[in-house]
């Protein structure tokens, strides 16, 4: 799973709500950091957050 809050990764690993999700569970919630635009959109950085 993949965010662009830094606080979301803790959020998620608290949440009852979520504990059932696999990138939850294996603590696979990885943070990308937003610069001009959000890199989960169609843009020539879109590469970059493929593994």
């Amino acid at each position: 799973m993949i965010t662009t809050d830094v606080k979301m990764k803790d959020t998620l690993a608290s949440d009852s709500l979520y504990s059932d999700v696999s990138a939850v569970k294996n603590r696979t919630v990885y943070y990308i950091t937003t610069v001009a635009h959000v890199w989960g959109n169609r843009t020539v950085e879109q590469p970059l957050t493929v593994f």
